[in-house]
């Protein structure tokens, strides 16, 4: 990888309890590139995620975003750094309506066209936006929860696992919002269950197993290379 990294993470390890759920974790997002995060359930993948978003708090490591330290940190702390994360589950407020839901953003811009915006990418959400969040449909609380992180307008998104339950057409369209934005420039890291929808937007993509990481590379040396096959069975 060029050592232009937006974010450096360097053997990250996370412990619940006396459980070690990440082990010695390295990697790097350079800058403006789509990053997948790949591996079996219970791998390791979204506790990687939290720590790097400050959900979790880091046994051991470092993290650097653009050159700062960010491990030890406040999520908010690090959210204002530009680093958001869409959490698996959406992570929305279904007690409040979609266009409250959609304002968060602006304390972050100063804008106010997020509306807009958010419907121009979305226009599923055009007939919603006094609907409380919560009655909406899963592919709409996903559009819902992409669109707030991408109206922040975030240096770097982490992505954990955004097409779950949701039907291929929607997915189809999340996903092509992920790639204009990667074309615009913001990073992002993803965890994703659609392994060949993920390497098809990657530029680069780690796996991991048993919290560890066992291969890296170019998509199209991870699906030459058997790596995929022996540790997700793709």
């Amino acid at each position: 990888m060029p050592p232009e990294a937006l974010l450096n993470v360097d053997q990250l390890t996370v412990s619940y309890g006396g459980l070690r759920a990440v082990s010695g974790v390295s990697l790097l997002v350079p800058e403006g590139a789509v990053v997948a995060l790949l591996g079996a359930n219970g791998a390791g993948k979204t506790t990687t995620l939290r720590a790097i978003s400050g959900l979790v708090k880091p046994s051991g490591g470092r993290i650097e975003l653009a050159g700062r330290r960010i491990d030890g940190r406040k999520p908010s702390q690090i959210a204002r750094l530009g680093l958001l994360q869409v959490p698996e589950g959406r992570g929305i407020f279904p007690s409040l309506t979609v266009r409250a839901n959609l304002s968060m953003a602006s304390y972050v811009t100063k804008r106010g066209d997020v509306e807009d915006e958010a419907v121009a990418r979305f226009p599923a959400l055009g007939d919603r936006l006094d609907q409380l969040a919560g009655t909406l449909s899963g592919g709409e609380q996903q559009m819902l929860a992409l669109a707030r992180a991408l109206l922040a307008q975030p240096r770097l998104l982490l992505l954990d696992e955004i097409s779950m339950g949701l039907a291929p057409l929607i997915v189809a369209k999340l996903f092509e919002e992920v790639r204009a934005m990667a074309a615009s420039g913001t990073s992002v890291l993803l965890v994703e269950q659609y392994v060949s929808a993920a390497l098809e937007m990657a530029d680069y993509a780690y796996v991991l197993d048993k919290g560890r990481v066992v291969d890296v590379g170019e998509p199209a040396d991870l699906r030459s290379d058997g790596v995929l096959t022996s540790y997700l069975g793709a």
